[in-house]
């Protein structure tokens, strides 16, 4: 095997030990959390006002919970769009690690488990969760974790991300609101963003009308072509979601696949603007002419991974066991590797829970000359006690 290429990343994170993470739109369990100045928040309260809540678990020991705080990301969007603002979104920082209410008012006998006083730097309702019932219904893995809880009682992980990105994923679900009779929602899709070969495309739905929803029609679109439609019939109750399966399509480079809901209940859909969903799709191939890149890297300063390339029949043709990542990310190109036969390869990571460093972002970034792809935590699936796998399928 040739020589690796070796690059530098260095950062720190705060982690957890809980067995799980956010489902991407999940449906929200109501909380009701008193702050430290002793207001009372229920989350599905604010829901049913057509609000958006956002949400902070953090620890109050945490460095990057507050670090994230004190970027003011939060507290713009609280300044624009809170109470004093446009009054269509909420934002509460909620402390999930147990951290007693002295130490997040930054008690100095605390010590090390504070990074100060949270109420100043915040200036937003700061909430304990003192007997850990939010970090268990949301399955919160790692500090801080981030969500928006939208009306339509779904929600979505979105990390530490500037103010900038924060408003875009609002604006992009502002309209998930029950208001018309007749109404059905595209929300999400179930599929594989990186595949071989053959794919059936799958899709959420939800009833975000008054009426109960007996029937609706769906147009499947590749790269902007009609490809399908189906019919769906059966009985769902306003917020229900509905999950929607294509016949197959074969997966070639990238790929965008959208979906177009309409006639709810035969009827003309009065909100219009929550029926697509698109989604982008890749196909990893590697050849004489078509370089593939692997790119590996991560954020912990212990977490240590094991790396294998698998042929079609399962054989292990590059094995990597034990790579520390703690200040480096390395790069695989394929073309360093031996490859025997055509078919679907399989690049595979497994990361060890047991190294107490899991975090949100050990990534693979993927290149070659047709399109750049780059890996979410949320792709990492569990494969057996304590260990979690990242699947990339490519072919020769």
């Amino acid at each position: 095997m040739k020589n690796l290429l070796f690059f530098l990343v260095l950062n720190c994170f705060c982690i957890n030990t809980l067995s799980s993470q956010i489902v991407e739109n999940s449906t929200a369990i109501d909380f009701t959390i008193t702050d430290l100045n002793g207001q009372e928040h229920q989350l599905f309260e604010y829901l049913d006002q057509g609000k958006i809540v956002l949400v902070d678990i953090f620890g109050a020991w945490c460095p990057p919970c507050w670090d994230y705080v004190n970027s003011g990301a939060l507290q713009k969007m609280n300044k624009i769009y809170g109470p004093d603002g446009k009054k269509d979104l909420v934002v509460l920082l909620i402390e999930g690690s147990g951290s007693s209410e002295d130490c997040i008012k930054g008690d100095p006998k605390c010590k090390k488990m504070t990074q100060g006083n949270w109420r100043e730097i915040a200036n937003l309702p700061i909430a304990a969760d003192k007997n850990s019932k939010i970090m268990k219904d949301y399955k919160v893995l790692y500090y801080p974790t981030v969500f928006m809880v939208f009306p339509n009682q779904l929600v979505k992980e979105v990390k530490q991300v500037p103010f900038e990105e924060l408003v875009k994923i609002k604006e992009q679900h502002k309209h998930y609101l029950v208001k018309k009779k007749n109404n059905v929602a595209a929300i999400s899709h179930l599929l594989n963003e990186l595949s071989c070969g053959e794919i059936n495309p799958s899709f959420k739905f939800q009833n975000l009308g008054t009426s109960p929803l007996t029937s609706f029609d769906v147009d499947l679109y590749i790269n902007d072509n009609l490809v399908s439609t189906k019919t769906w019939t059966g009985n769902a109750d306003t917020y229900d979601v509905i999950d929607l399966r294509f016949e197959s399509i074969e997966v070639k480079g990238e790929m965008e696949i959208k979906v177009v809901s309409r006639n709810p209940n035969s009827r003309k859909d009065r909100r219009k603007k929550n029926n697509i969903y698109k989604q982008k799709i890749y196909g990893p191939s590697h050849g004489k002419n078509n370089q593939l890149i692997f790119t590996i890297t991560d954020v912990s300063e212990k977490n240590v991974v094991d790396i294998k390339i698998l042929d079609p029949d399962g054989k292990i043709v590059l094995e990597i066991l034990d790579r520390s990542l703690d200040e480096n990310g390395f790069r695989i190109e394929a073309d360093e590797i031996e490859f025997t036969q055509k078919g679907c390869y399989t690049f595979l990571i497994e990361d060890s829970l047991d190294d107490r460093a899991y975090n949100e972002n050990l990534s693979v970034l993927i290149e070659n000359k047709k399109f750049t792809y780059h890996t979410s935590r949320e792709q990492f699936k569990k494969a057996e006690k304590n260990i979690l796998k990242l699947e990339i399928p490519f072919i020769y």
